[in-house]
């Protein structure tokens, strides 16, 4: 079962599959290190910094389709941009799970080209 939403990301592109084939690029180029850099965040519960990643994360999986990535990333930013006594460890797992399925599909549909 596919878990990103690639006709509704391009059809917010206009249809235009260069410009989200590049979008797809710079998303698994960047990516790995903001995954690091919130799991860093998470480990020392840096809330500053969690809230920042995972919105950062959020934003660019929902411009990718990538919908579920998207919904986790936004559950660690809400829970600790209102520092909220939550198993910050637990949510980035679920996170993280996501990430490395959105991210085959991802890298998948570029090598279909």
């Amino acid at each position: 079962m596919m878990t990103v939403n690639t006709a509704e990301a391009l059809a917010r592109l206009d249809d235009d599959r260069e410009i989200y084939e590049e979008l797809i690029e710079a998303f698994l180029q960047d990516s790995p290190a903001d995954m690091d850099n919130l799991r860093t965040a998470v480990s020392a519960l840096d809330m500053v910094k969690i809230t920042y990643h995972a919105h950062k994360i959020k934003g660019a999986a929902l411009t990718l389709g990538a919908e579920r990535l998207s919904n986790c990333a936004e559950i660690l930013e809400k829970a600790a941009r209102k520092e909220e006594d939550a198993d910050y460890l637990a949510l980035f797992r679920d996170m993280e799970a996501e990430y490395t399925t959105a991210a085959e599909e991802l890298a998948s549909f570029n090598r279909s080209r």
